[in-house]
């Protein structure tokens, strides 16, 4: 029981520093952001379901966070196609947590739904304080924006995660 509330630990520290370098360093915390990401696929016992999990995560992140941008909900300073890549990588950060520190949420879809809904739109007003991205609508538009946007996106990666657990035994 202690190891898996030690490891439960490590991956919520784990994630706040993917958070943490990724808004204040962007893409300058790279490098860093890479190395902790060798540190995560080096501590769980299923990278190829992990990496699916965060594939999947990756990608829904692009679809998330570019539809925002190019409908101006978000901008971000650098100049990127589809959205920046530290932003992706906190998108990579947050699907790997998903069967570790946050799976108390697994099977909940109402309070995993309100704790995306607030949670996300807290994190992205967070991101915003700490200069990481604009609302040219405004903090309570965008808030309400997100916490929709999120009230969905997080039960739906915690179902993901759940089918790929399911099924997958690498």
């Amino acid at each position: 029981m202690r190891y898996l509330a030690a490891n439960k630990l490590v991956n919520f520290a784990w994630f706040q520093s993917i958070w943490f370098l990724a808004i204040l360093g962007q893409d300058k915390a790279l490098p860093l952001l890479a190395l902790l990401f060798i540190f995560h696929f080096s501590l769980i016992p299923k990278p190829l379901t992990e990496l699916k999990i965060i594939l999947f995560g990756i990608s829904l992140g692009i679809l998330v966070d570019g539809s925002m941008t190019y409908f101006g909900i978000f901008m971000f300073e650098s100049e990127s196609l589809l959205i920046p890549v530290w932003l992706i990588a906190l998108w990579a950060g947050l699907s790997g947590t998903l069967r570790h520190s946050l799976n108390y949420f697994a099977g909940k879809p109402v309070l995993t739904a309100l704790a995306g809904g607030i949670g996300a739109a807290l994190s992205y007003i967070a991101g915003m304080k700490l200069g990481a991205v604009s609302f040219p609508l405004g903090i309570t538009t965008t808030f309400l924006v997100i916490f929709i946007c999120w009230s969905i996106v997080f039960p739906t990666l915690f179902h993901v995660s759940q089918r790929s657990r399911r099924s997958s035994i690498a």
